[in-house]
């Protein structure tokens, strides 16, 4: 992946999405970032507008996370929503999360906005389980 500043990275983001060009596998995609009126960076989210049959697998529409020390405060759930949003203003109308059994924190969070769990399976050792969300 080789080392970026942040505004190196950004700029190449904008630039694939300018392209509306995808390498083979590939889909549209788009990191958000919730960020406070300084700067600081609360977390991250990974949304994708398209399945492949990997993505389906494991994957999905979106992946996110939260700095550990801004853990357990709704920041999740809000970055989480809004990115619902932004999926569904695109037309998707369910949206697929994969998380591991053991990320208790995500479960709960994907199931108190609504995500309805499918099925799980294992993959070298790990439990994925695949949530829905209707939008």
């Amino acid at each position: 992946m080789g080392t970026h500043s942040f505004s190196q990275w950004k700029e190449a983001q904008l630039a694939l999405s300018r392209e509306n060009s995808h390498p083979e596998g590939m889909v549209r995609a788009e990191t958000l970032f919730l960020v406070e009126d300084n700067g600081y960076i609360i977390g991250a989210i990974n949304l994708r507008y398209a399945m492949t049959d990997d993505l389906l697998k494991l994957g999905g529409h979106m992946s996110f996370g939260i700095r550990p020390e801004e853990r357990q405060k709704g920041y999740a759930f809000i970055m989480v929503k809004l990115a619902l949003n932004r999926l569904r203003t695109s037309g998707i109308t369910r949206a697929l999360v994969t998380i591991t059994r053991d990320n208790k924190a995500a479960q709960k969070t994907i199931r108190k906005i609504g995500g309805k769990l499918e099925n799980a399976y294992e993959s070298n050792g790990t439990v994925i389980d695949r949530y829905w969300i209707s939008l």
